[in-house]
């Protein structure tokens, strides 16, 4: 049997999953960093060789290099870490122990560990958002919604390249053809000036007690790299408090964009226009939220 010198070594884990959600949106440096910090480094993963002597002294040296392309794979990170450990057996055999962990597996480690030691706030009703602040771990369920100004511009940039398309074919489209070219020229214009932005975060609305909160996303968590991952559908959010809005204060859904830097009420047109477009079926469109709310910075996002 094996006797080690330092920290015993569990092969087999005494905690109960108890339970499971399957992501769609993850932030695996969070999940990792969670780790690290529950485990004094990344000790979790060891390989392990036992042969017969006298007296075995085996060196184990783990060594992990990750990447930073937060890919639904197998585990990426940007962390080296090693450990060396001194081990004395008495057996004949010669035995590996290795396990291979996907990004959800790993988060579900790190929600496990996060629920066990109560530090995640469920928050199921208005009077939750009293008894939370910056930097606490929360979790809720709702839909999710996306749907500003830049996507207004967006959805109609789409739309009048279909429109354009089909006056080639009836003569009804073509009556309007001019007035749709002018505007699918100022659409473009607004298109190019917005190519320069980072695409990567977006500000989401989710719900609460038909209360609405923040999320700020990354396209880069998604699994696809597809917000169209939360269109549809009713999600667990699992996240970080990034900040509370007071009451009589508002969050601006495009602060990160030249988009927040206008008065919202100048795209007053470009919205009439968007809504006149009958054959669209657009929802309404939305660069605040009002307080008393948060921002909430998703860990995952998954059902």
């Amino acid at each position: 049997m094996f006797s080690k010198k330092k920290n015993k070594i569990n092969t087999t884990s005494k905690n109960i999953i108890e339970d499971f959600i399957l992501a769609l949106y993850l932030n695996q440096r969070f999940v990792y960093d969670i780790l690290a910090i529950k485990n004094d480094g990344f000790t979790e993963f060891y390989e392990v060789k036992d042969r017969k002597e006298k007296s075995d002294n085996i060196g184990a040296g783990v060594s992990a290099s990750f990447g930073n392309d937060n890919k639904f794979s197998l585990i990426n990170t940007s962390i080296e870490a090693s450990a060396n450990e001194t081990l004395s057996n008495n057996n004949q055999n010669e035995k590996n122990y290795k396990k291979t962990h996907t990004p959800a597996s790993l988060f579900i480690q790190a929600y496990q560990y996060l629920k066990d030691n109560k530090k995640i706030k469920k928050l199921i009703n208005i009077e939750d958002l009293n008894n939370i602040s910056s930097g606490d771990f929360v979790e809720l369920k709702s839909r999710i919604k996306i749907n500003t100004m830049i996507e207004l511009f967006e959805t109609m940039s789409k739309a009048l390249d279909i429109t354009e398309t089909f006056s080639k074919f009836d003569e009804k489209y073509n009556a309007k053809n001019s007035a749709t070219s002018k505007l699918k020229k100022n659409i473009d214009s607004v298109m190019e000036i917005l190519k320069g932005e980072n695409d990567k975060v977006k500000y989401g609305i989710c719900e609460l007690d038909n209360k609405q909160l923040v999320l700020k996303l990354n396209k880069e968590y998604f699994i696809n790299s597809d917000y169209s991952e939360i269109k549809n559908g009713e999600f667990r959010i699992i996240g970080k408090v990034l900040e509370v809005i007071p009451e009589n204060e508002s969050v601006l859904l495009n602060r990160d964009n030249a988009i927040g830097l206008y008065d919202t009420n100048i795209f007053e047109p470009v919205k009439e226009a968007a809504y006149n477009m009958n054959m669209l079926n657009i929802g309404e469109f939305q660069d605040k939220v009002d307080g008393k709310t948060c921002v909430i910075m998703p860990i995952a996002i998954g059902i």
